[in-house]
């Protein structure tokens, strides 16, 4: 995660705002390659009996082929909409296309690693990756008429590539199966459903970048998707800790069919966590902006505003595994629907009027409203309404964050407007903050143990 985090800044640190909003939608494009494949490495994984080596072996060299197939006429749809829109130049149809082979692959002899519990292989895997990326990020940023948005889109799926490659050497699966149909069929039916969710998140987060371009002009939208990756390196956070109560919660959710006393008291400290992490960003955000992003500075209001926009959703990250456990997929998929028609509205709406700032508000309210709706439904008890008690906690979780920004906020506003690269009154502010929120935190936690 820190590799890649580093690989983010330093592209946006060698782009000019214009050619960074053309690196992200190339970026988002290819994250869609990930779900070329249409569920079948999901299939796969949850395929009765597949952790069995003579299953495996008898399924994995198809499944790989399948999703070479699958990939390559996606790609060329791809490929093929890239030469009648004109959206993207040709180039870059062919990076995408080629992504749309390669991921889908990689995802597979991930789940064929997983399948042998090879986990130490992932975690090398993904961590070499991520090296090399950063490695070829570095490289292409020697020099100035190396670092364009294609050079570095190239180096991120030719890293990926590479790490294929070599996952697939170490997976050492026998080469044996064929394009069998109704394989490719039960994998895919198996899977399409939990895919399709994952990837209507997806569009999702990142509807507005593909609104925004024809509204904005090219700094502008540059700005804009800065903030977005700021705001999805923040919702990195609660995602890595819901990742790490998964398997308590699907453990509670089995012994009595609800975990959520476990999603609340997670969400009462993530809150608090989140607030003063995007409270520090905020205090040192002009003097940071300023020294490494000079060009992104005039869009600092929006980019703020995206940073906290992508934190809001902690109650949606902390929740992913309660969620998809029980909750009905109809019932996922509608609310998901239902966001997305509504981020795309709000974004439309307000950029009309207040431009990049106004795309931003649209995210952060839109964004609030999917986390608060997911989580009233996350802490409800099983057959009951909703009712002010789960509101309650949701309020608390907010007022925590809320209070912790405003807070940063208001010390800003004490700083010296003229001089916004003075660091010496930035850590003066931050050190305040930082012993303010210890002594709130000090204060509410012996006024708890009282109770």
């Amino acid at each position: 995660m820190g590799l890649g985090v580093a690989r983010q800044l330093l592209i946006a640190n060698r782009l000019s705002p214009e050619s960074y909003g053309i690196w992200n939608l190339l970026t988002v494009a290819c994250t869609y390659a990930n779900y070329a494949d249409v569920g079948l490495n999901t299939g796969l994984l949850y395929t009765p009996g597949a952790a069995s080596r003579d299953k495996l072996n008898s399924l994995a060299w198809s499944s790989l082929l399948w999703a070479g197939v699958l990939g390559l006429v996606v790609g060329f749809c791809i490929l093929g909409a890239v030469l009648i829109t004109h959206r993207f130049s040709l180039m870059h149809g062919l990076v995408i296309a080629i992504a749309c082979i390669v991921f889908p692959i990689g995802n597979v002899l991930v789940v064929i690693a997983r399948l042998q519990e090879r986990f130490v292989l992932i975690g090398v895997s993904a961590l070499g990756t991520a090296a090399l990326s950063l490695l070829f990020v570095l490289v292409i940023s020697i020099d100035v008429s190396w670092s364009t948005p294609d050079a570095y889109v190239f180096g991120w799926v030719a890293a990926t590539g590479i790490g294929v490659v070599l996952t697939g050497l170490a997976v050492n699966s026998p080469m044996v199966g064929t394009l069998n149909p109704e394989l490719m069929r039960s994998l895919v039916s198996r899977g399409a459903p939990l895919t399709l969710l994952a990837a209507c998140f997806v569009i999702y987060q990142t509807i507005d970048r593909w609104i925004l371009p024809s509204i904005l002009n090219d700094a502008e939208f540059g700005i804009f998707a800065f903030g977005a990756t700021l705001g999805g390196v923040l919702y990195l956070v609660p995602t890595s800790l819901g990742t790490v109560i998964a398997t308590s919660v699907l453990r509670e959710v089995e012994r009595s069919g609800n975990a959520a006393r476990l999603y609340i008291e997670t969400n009462n400290v993530t809150g608090a966590i989140l607030g003063v992490i995007v409270g520090l960003g905020l205090v040192l955000m002009p003097p940071l902006l300023a020294g490494l992003y000079p060009s992104y500075l005039p869009g600092q209001s929006t980019i703020e505003l995206m940073m906290i926009g992508g934190a809001v959703l902690f109650p949606m990250a902390t929740g992913g595994a309660l969620f998809n456990s029980t909750v009905k997929k109809r019932l996922q998929l509608a609310l998901i629907a239902f966001a997305v028609i509504l981020k795309a509205s709000l974004v439309a709406i307000l950029v009309m009027k207040f431009d990049g700032f106004g795309a931003a508000m649209g995210v952060l309210v839109s964004n609030v409203s999917f986390a608060a709706c997911v989580a009233l439904l996350l802490m409800r008890d099983p057959g009951q309404a909703i009712s002010r008690k789960e509101g309650g906690h949701l309020a608390r979780w907010y007022s925590v964050f809320f209070g912790a920004v405003g807070l940063a906020l208001l010390l800003r506003s004490f700083a010296d407007d003229q001089r916004p690269t003075t660091w010496g009154a930035t850590v003066g502010i931050s050190a305040i903050y930082l012993f303010m929120i210890a002594v709130v935190a000090a204060v509410s936690i012996k006024v708890m143990c009282k109770r």
